[in-house]
This record gives C-alpha cells, sequence and structure tokens, in this order.
C-alpha cells in the first residue's frame, strides 16, 4: 500500500494548493459515475430515485464546479492573450478528436450498415472541452475590453448566464448551421454544454479571483466562512426541490435558465468551502489519490469517456444497479493504470528531450 501511495503523492518542492485539485478530482469522479448511469443503466434505475441521485451528483457538483475552478485560475494564470487563444484552440481540436475516439465503437457500425444513426450529432456533440476552450477564448478577447473591471465583468457573467431564451434559434436549410449554432446556444439534444448559459460559470471564477483580491472579501475569517455557509445552507434547503429538478432533467440542465444558474452558483460556493473546511487538509490514501486525479483530470475525463463511449454502443442502457457499481470501479481503475502509464511515458519523452 506504501508503494502505492507514493504514486498519488507529489515531492515536497512540488507541491500544489490542496483545495482546487480536490475539487476538480471530486468533480471528474462524479462525472465518470453519471456518464456510466446516462449510457449504460437500464430505463428502469435511470428513471428511479437511485438514478435521479446519480444524475444530481453528475450535475452541479461536477461540470459547474469543473468550470468555475477553471475561470478562477485563468484569472489567477494572468497569461498573454496570444497564449490563452492557443490554448484554446487546442482545448477545440482536443474536443473533436475525443469526440472521435469516444464514439469510434459506433462510427465503425454505422459506416458498416449495421447502426441507422445520425453520424454529426455524435462527431460534433458539445461535450465540455468545447465549451473550455471557447470560454479561454471568450475570456481572453474580453480582457482586452473590460480589464479588471468587477462589475463589467460580473454583467458579462449574467449576460452569457441569461441570454439563451432571447437568442434566435436557426430551424432552417442548410442543416450544417445548427450544428454550428449548436455549439453556441439553441436547444439541441446533442449540445450537451453550449456557451450560452455554460460559459457563465468560468466568468463567475474570473469574478471570484478578482472580488477576492478587493477589500474586504480577501480577508473573509474562518467565523465569516461558517456564517455564509450556513446562509447559503439554508437558502438552498429551501430550494433544494427546485435545484434536484433542474438537475436531473437532463435537456433542462444542459440548457438551463438564469435562476439555475444563481443557485448553482451558490451550491458550488456552499461546495467549495465545506471541501476547505472540512478535506483540505485532510491526508491518506483517498484524499491523496482524489489530489491527483484532480491534478491529471484533463487526461483523467479524456481517457474515461474514451473507455465509456466505446462500451456503451454494445452495453447502451443494458446494465443493472450492481453491474453499473462494477463498472465505475472496473473503469476507474483501468483509466487510473492509464494515466500512470501516460505520466511514465511524458517523463521518459522529457527526458530524451
Amino acid at each position: 500500500m506504501h508503494a502505492i501511495k507514493k504514486l498519488f503523492l507529489q515531492p515536497a518542492h512540488q507541491q500544489r494548493q490542496s483545495l482546487p485539485d480536490l475539487l476538480k478530482g471530486f468533480a471528474v469522479l462524479f462525472m465518470v459515475q453519471v456518464h456510466i448511469t446516462e449510457l449504460l443503466a437500464v430505463e428502469s434505475w435511470f428513471f428511479s430515485k437511485g438514478g435521479s441521485i446519480s444524475l444530481f451528483l453528475g450535475g452541479v457538483p461536477a461540470a459547474p464546479v469543473f468550470m468555475t475552478v477553471m475561470g478562477y485560475f485563468l484569472a489567477k494564470g494572468n497569461k498573454p492573450t496570444t497564449a490563452l487563444l492557443k490554448h484554446g484552440g487546442k482545448l477545440l481540436g482536443w474536443g473533436l478528436m475525443l469526440n472521435l475516439g469516444m464514439n469510434a465503437h459506433l462510427l465503425l457500425k454505422y459506416f458498416s450498415g449495421t447502426l441507422n444513426v445520425n453520424p454529426w450529432t455524435y462527431v460534433l456533440g458539445v461535450d465540455i472541452l468545447f465549451l473550455a476552450g471557447f470560454s479561454v477564448l471568450i475570456i481572453a478577447s474580453l480582457r482586452k475590453v473590460l480589464n479588471n473591471n468587477i462589475l463589467l465583468w460580473l454583467l458579462a457573467m449574467v449576460f452569457f448566464a441569461s441570454a439563451n431564451p432571447y437568442l434566435p434559434v436557426f430551424t432552417g436549410e442548410p442543416g450544417w448551421v445548427k450544428f454550428l449554432q449548436a455549439f453556441i446556444n439553441g436547444y439541441y439534444h446533442w449540445s450537451y454544454f453550449p456557451v450560452f448559459p455554460w460559459a457563465g460559470y468560468p466568468l463567475a471564477g474570473y469574478v471570484a479571483f478578482h472580488s477576492l483580491n478587493k477589500k474586504p472579501f480577501h480577508s473573509i475569517t474562518h467565523k465569516q466562512e461558517l456564517i455564509l455557509a450556513g446562509v447559503l445552507l439554508l437558502v438552498l434547503i429551501v430550494s433544494f426541490q427546485f435545484g434536484f429538478r433542474n438537475s436531473v432533467l437532463l435537456q433542462v440542465y444542459y440548457h438551463h435558465s438564469f435562476m439555475f444558474f444563481m443557485w448553482a452558483i451558490a451550491f458550488v460556493l456552499l461546495w467549495v468551502i465545506v471541501v476547505k473546511l472540512l478535506f483540505s487538509g485532510a491526508h491518506g490514501f483517498v484524499f491523496d489519490w482524489i489530489r491527483w486525479v484532480g491534478k491529471n483530470v484533463t487526461v483523467f475525463y479524456v481517457l474515461q469517456w474514451l473507455l465509456i463511449g466505446n462500451l456503451a454502443t454494445s452495453l447502451y442502457k443494458s446494465q443493472f444497479p450492481i453491474s453499473l457499481l462494477g463498472w465505475f470501479l472496473g473503469i476507474t481503475l483501468v483509466v487510473n493504470v492509464l494515466v500512470l502509464g501516460w505520466l511514465r511515458l511524458k517523463a521518459i519523452l522529457a527526458k530524451k528531450n
């Protein structure tokens, strides 16, 4: 066990902030379980209370947390615009490659004539890497205009989070315009993370960074954090039925309203405080491993989708709860091994260069 634990620990001179890695680690693990539920679970489980809990955990504690943390560190990193534009472009490219890879089995069956689907809804499915890429490009562009004016960044956040219902949706021909628009707005079923409303979350993270570095927010005490957590908890409990319902109805969740966005931001803030107060200083194999997952979140996310996406072509909505647990444990284990192999390969290549 000691030898295994060492794989997930960082040398003392490479220690990172614990909280962001924990948040990202939890988020991607929630994503793994919800992808399994969405694609592999039998209908009776999917629509049960257990299935709804799985969908909820894979909702607000997952993508909104991940994207908000990303926005925070885009602000903190303050990289040159050219570097951000390059990074955003790379994410868009990785998003397309991931779609091809995770749907390779499905596309093979389509081209062999054994499966009748529209392949473009899979090749151009708007997953979170596309959102991340567009969000980086948007923030890089807005920095030139908004500078560090928190009020203007806040207005930009509100605009992206609320404008979707009011933006025009293309309904005519040619059909390829719909696939382009699906990346930005609309209610297309293959558009999971369109820019409107989802770019609101990285913008919220951007606002959070600059707000926390202004008086009086940069010196919030432990007691004030507990008071804020109590207020947020009360608000979320009172409105929980609204938040839960909008989380488990997938089309509503992927194309949610500004009201739900605000509910999600309150949840994200409470979750950040809870993780900070309860877990950020915790150690042991499990917490060290979750931090390691968070540190390697992009490659972990890509690899889990490559496995789940290709399995789903054969196992779509056929697995019962006990099997779903087995798939979660098995896929998580395999992804861990693959990530370790990837890191080892990178280290070898770096030495050669």
